[in-house]
């Protein structure tokens, strides 16, 4: 492993983590484990194929453009196209589904009192040896960014501080999924590909398929991650092993934004091999 700048630069996949394609029968591209526009500094190379790309892609084109929005903006994370990055942002007079009762109106970024809206569910289906076609129930997690220094001059205008995001549960969890596939190769090293039976691909792929069975919340009881040295953390994750029926399972947990005290997931990646089981003893 390498670093140089802000950027820790992990040994190459040499695969496509998602599908298992490797070179010379396709062009193998960079993977931010966790996305650039969200901050993310830890780098996979050759680890993702054009195809797969394309629809990791979409997944973290969601997350930065609609869950993340405000986070990124008002906090000032990184933009590959800084000249589209909106420099207004909406906020509504009610919360009514009506246009006509509920117009949007566009204030200036430094004057928006932002929102951050994620899900907080159970946790993975697996772990309570449900069917992988079962849902879950989750509760939506709402926290505003900033506070009454925002809000306050917005009502003197006239301004309703109120704002709507609508959410998409399975793209949210999609997202974890890839993010802790990136979090296990660059965990694992070269001994990625026999260290654990990978289930998580065809979550972050396709699109019918169920992401509550492999992706869920962090109970109190089930929390792995150390204390924070300090509580100016962006994101955190951890790998560690999971048993349940007796058998031994990769899990991943993961935090993003963690200094706005957001909910922790917990994603199961696959049933450890005696391999991955040696190498997290060793970690």
């Amino acid at each position: 492993m390498s670093t140089y700048r802000d950027r820790t630069i992990f040994d190459p996949a040499n695969i496509c983590i998602y599908c298992g394609a490797t070179e010379p029968d396709t062009k193998l591209t960079t993977e931010h484990i966790i996305p650039l526009s969200l901050g993310g500094t830890m780098v996979l190379p050759k680890a993702s194929c054009l195809k797969c790309a394309d629809e990791t892609k979409r997944i973290e084109g969601y997350a930065g453009r609609h869950v993340f929005q405000d986070v990124r903006i008002i906090h000032g994370f990184p933009t590959r196209r800084p000249k589209e990055r909106p420099s207004h942002l909406p906020l509504r007079d009610s919360f009514s589904p009506s246009p006509k009762l509920a117009p949007i109106r566009l204030v200036p970024a430094k004057e928006h009192p932002g929102m951050l809206i994620l899900v907080n569910p159970e946790p993975a289906g697996i772990l309570l040896r449900r069917q992988p076609d079962e849902g879950a129930k989750w509760d939506p997690w709402v926290r505003q960014i900033t506070g009454r220094e925002r809000v306050d001059p917005l009502l003197k205008k006239g301004i309703s501080a109120k704002i709507y995001r609508e959410i998409q549960p399975d793209l949210l969890l999609r997202l974890f999924a890839k993010i802790a596939l990136g979090v296990t190769f660059a965990s694992f090293g070269g001994v990625s590909l026999f260290a654990f039976n990978n289930m998580l691909s065809g979550i972050v792929l396709r699109r019918d398929t169920n992401p509550f069975y492999l992706v869920g919340g962090t109970t109190a009881e089930m929390d792995e991650f150390p204390t924070p040295p300090n509580k100016i953390i962006a994101h955190r994750a951890v790998v560690y092993n999971k048993t349940v029926n007796n058998i031994s399972y990769l899990a991943i947990q993961l935090q993003l934004f963690a200094y706005l005290g957001t909910p922790i997931y917990t994603v199961i990646a696959g049933p450890l091999t005696e391999i991955g089981m040696k190498k997290l003893s060793m970690a």
